[in-house]
Parts: structure tokens; sequence; C-alpha cells
């Protein structure tokens, strides 16, 4: 297995620091790592200098590092093939697990209604904003393909009625503001109370929720999603998820569990695993060692 980590710009020999820990874990445990130019890759469109340092040996590679838009990632694995480097994901994966219409279908049984609006060139169609906001009742979330404005939460994140048009359009305006470029486009998710642990300093809720590692099919890690607020002994039965788990198409990604007043556990968010944050840097040795026998069956299966 060789991991590939973002390169520090103000120090070119090392990682950037918040992957520091994954880096000392994958050296404790005789990983391989290699660093990657991302500006390279998304500022300078240069995908062959962003894998410079990477060594050209037949290899399967797992990323972690900062999000990437699928078609950065997708520059990037071509980029290693041509060095003889295959990533364990695959763009098609990636894609699968990053972009909400692209998992929302996997794991909807078990996740809030979701409802999304593609948006080209910023050009945003306030018609079919106003529709598809009002065939939901009650109140929503509004996020692009990826992210929120989560900790803008009142101003630019929920929205108290989706009947109440003009709020619904204040609120998804100020979010487009915020966010900037959108990836992807609009969506709008069914909110969903969910129990409450405390309150950031912006005002957004912190509720009981636990992010879970999965590879090759099985949840791997566990972790409590924020650090910063006490949880209960309280954790999410998974068996009724693993099914759905199973046959999730990509060999490494997270689910965020949320448990909701009513009681149910509900997956809130699905990420790629290799750009989804470890909420704790003590659970960087875990991760990897789960990687490395992850990886390792893959390299030794035989190849078509």
């Amino acid at each position: 297995m060789l991991l590939l980590l973002p390169l520090d710009p103000l120090s070119p020999t090392s990682p950037e620091p918040a992957f520091a820990a994954e880096a000392a874990a994958a050296s404790a445990l005789g990983v391989d790592v290699a660093l990657l130019d991302i500006d390279a890759l998304t500022v300078e469109e240069a995908p062959d200098e962003a894998v410079a340092h990477v060594p050209g040996s037949a290899s399967v590679a797992v990323y972690r590092g900062w999000m990437l838009h699928p078609r950065d990632y997708r520059l990037l694995a071509a980029a290693l093939q041509r060095r003889g480097v295959e990533l364990f994901v695959s763009p098609a994966s990636y894609k699968a697990a990053h972009w909400l219409p692209k998992a929302y279908p996997h794991v909807a049984p078990h996740s809030p209604d979701a409802r999304w609006l593609k948006v080209r060139a910023g050009e945003v169609d306030w018609d079919a904003v106003q529709t598809m906001t009002a065939s939901f009742s009650g109140p929503l979330l509004v996020k692009d393909y990826v992210k929120s404005q989560k900790h803008y939460w009142d101003e630019a994140c929920f929205i108290p009625d989706a009947q109440n048009w003009p709020a619904v359009r204040r609120v998804v305006e100020r979010f487009i503001e915020l966010q900037g470029e959108l990836e992807g486009g609009l969506v709008f998710r069914e909110f969903v109370p969910l129990v409450k642990l405390g309150q950031h300093v912006t005002g957004t809720p912190l509720s009981l929720e636990e992010r879970v590692f999965v590879v090759a099919g099985e949840p791997v890690l566990r972790l409590p999603y924020w650090s910063d607020v006490d949880y209960p002994d309280v954790r999410a039965d998974l068996t009724p998820l693993l099914e759905t788990l199973r046959g999730f198409p990509s060999p490494f990604f997270t689910v965020d569990l949320a448990k909701t007043v009513d009681g149910p556990w509900v997956i809130i968010e699905v990420g790629d695993g290799q750009v989804s944050g470890l909420p704790s840097a003590k659970a960087a040795p875990a991760l990897i060692e789960v990687l490395m026998d992850a990886v390792g069956t893959a390299e030794s299966a035989p190849r078509s």
C-alpha cells in the first residue's frame, strides 16, 4: 500500500499538518508515504507535476487529503496510472460517495428525504427552486452536492418553513453567496429533529452523531462526530445498515449517523473515505491498519 498525502506548500518535503498524524501512523506501520502537490493539480491544472514525488511502481494507493472535485480526482487517477499506480478508490467510486445525488439512492431507506437541482455556470433557476422547495412540508436544509454552510446555520443552512418562499429564497441566496462556486448544484433535505448535545458558538446545533468509516463493505472505525462536546454512552445499532453498507459502490467511504428525537438513527451524510476528516487524530493508526489489510487483499487479488 502507498499512502498519498498533500504536501505542505510552506515545507514541500512534509505533509500538510492536518495529516501529520496519519503520516506518522503510516511510517510506524511500515507503509510508504508519498506527497502530492494539490495546488499543481487544482490550481495549475498540471496533474503530472502534482504526482512528481510519487514513486513509479506497480502499487495500489490510498489518498488521504483535501476534498477534490470529481474532475480533479479523475485527472489525479490518470496521472498516477501513468506512473504505474492505481488508486484503491476509482474515480467512479469516489464520485459515488462524494456527490449526494450519486450516494443518496443507495442509502435513501435510512436517510431523510433529499432532492436536488443541477446549477450550470452559476445560473440558478429560481422558479425551479420554488417548485422544488414547495414540494416539501416543514423545515429544510440547503447545501450543494458536497457541502453546507452549517456554521451559518440560521442565515445560510436552515430553512424553517419550506412554504415560506421569501424566507426560502433569502437563505438560499445567502448560502450561494457564502459558498461561492457551487459544486454540482443545490440540494434540499428534509430537516429531522435530532437529539441535541449542545450548540456551537456559531449557533450550529451539536447533535448526537457518529462517523463510521467503511472499508470493503465493513464498518471498521466508529468515532464521535463532534470533538468539543460530551457524548452519552449511546451508540447506533449498525445491524439494519449492514446490507446497505456492503452494497455501496465504493471500497472506502464514510457515513455520518445521527439519532433522531423519535428514536431511530439515520444516515445524514455519506462521504468518500479519502477526504472525510478524522474527528480524532488518535484514530489514525487504526484507520491506516485497516486500510493496509484491505489494500493488501486488493493487491493480491488476480487482475482481469
